[in-house]
Order: structure tokens, then C-alpha cells, then sequence
């Protein structure tokens, strides 16, 4: 059975939702996409800094060939992947954007289409450079690195989401570009 497309959600924070976000699970991901299919992660940034994001990507880099942020809102990133040859951001992105039930589903949400291509995106290149500052290797079940790390992330007082943000927004850009 395959996919076309994959979203999941969970809080990063949380010890138990920590297999969520090991190479392991990101291979058993993609196995189960099609060809074609892509993978969406929601990761809520507020309570974590840079070195636990950096991990994360780095994780999922190591097992799809495209991966990009979105930045949905002030620390929630929905992280996107896909083993496509054709990447992520396809032709004919607004035309899809457009089609009835995309524009009926973004309006139940109070947003027209064209807020999707002005909001700040990550490509893979920038995503690379990100990542590099701080993971070195991927997050393993066998290591259990970010597991372990996490807590005291969390756990730290400082203004998360600003780290976050000035580490990232070096790499920013927009869908539209």
C-alpha cells in the first residue's frame, strides 16, 4: 500500500513522541510513499531551540531527496519531503493552488491561496547550511540523542523561538520565489 501524500503530527517535546523523529521512522515513511508522494511533518518550535531542529532536519535530509520548512505560523513549521525527482515545488504550483476544493479547504482555514506563496519557506540548500551548524549526524533509535537531549532543551530558559529564528532566517525565502 502506498501514498500519495503523508501528514503527521506530533509535539516534539514530548519524550514518548520521540521515535517520530528518527531516521528509522522517516525510511519507514518513505517506503510507504509512492513515487510521487510527499511527507508533512508539523513541528511546533516554541518550547525547543536551534541544536533539536537542526537534528531533526538533518534526520530527515539523511532519508528523502527534497526537503523543505514552511513557517504555517510564529513557531510551528510544517517540514516537507519526497523522494520525487521532481522535488517539491513542481510546475503548475498555483494552478493547483486554484482548484475548488484546495481554495473551499484554505478558506475554511481564513486564508486565499496566495497567502501559501507569500509565507516564509526553507529550501533543501538552505535546510543543509541550517543543519550544519549544529547536527552532525542523523538522530538514530540507537543513539537516542534527541531523546536524551530534548529535556534540557526544553527545559532552558531563553527565547527559543528567537534562537530559532536567527538561525533560520539567513535561509529564508518565499514559495513564490
Amino acid at each position: 500500500l502506498e501514498f500519495r501524500r503523508v501528514l503527521f503530527r506530533s509535539h516534539v517535546a514530548l519524550l514518548r513522541a520521540q521515535s517520530c523523529f528518527t531516521q528509522s521512522f522517516y525510511r519507514r515513511v518513505a517506503r510507504r510513499l509512492s513515487p510521487q508522494g510527499v511527507f508533512c511533518q508539523r513541528i511546533q518550535c516554541v518550547d525547543i531551540g536551534p541544536r533539536p531542529l537542526q537534528a531533526i532536519v538533518r534526520t530527515v535530509q539523511s532519508v528523502f531527496r527534497d526537503v523543505m520548512a514552511i513557517e504555517a505560523a510564529p513557531g510551528e513549521l510544517l517540514l516537507t519531503a519526497t523522494n520525487s525527482p521532481d522535488g517539491l515545488l513542481q510546475p503548475k504550483l498555483t494552478d493547483r493552488l486554484q482548484l475548488p476544493h484546495v481554495r473551499t479547504l484554505l478558506a475554511e482555514s481564513g486564508i486565499d491561496w496566495t497567502v501559501i506563496l507569500n509565507l516564509t519557506a526553507y529550501t533543501n540548500s538552505g535546510l543543509e547550511e541550517f543543519a550544519a551548524q549544529g547536527a552532525r549526524r542523523p538522530n538514530l533509535v540507537e543513539n537516542s540523542r534527541l531523546a536524551f537531549s530534548m529535556p534540557r532543551d526544553v527545559m532552558r530558559w531563553a527565547p527559543k523561538l528567537q534562537e530559532i529564528h536567527a538561525a533560520l532566517s539567513p535561509h529564508a525565502g518565499r514559495l513564490l520565489n
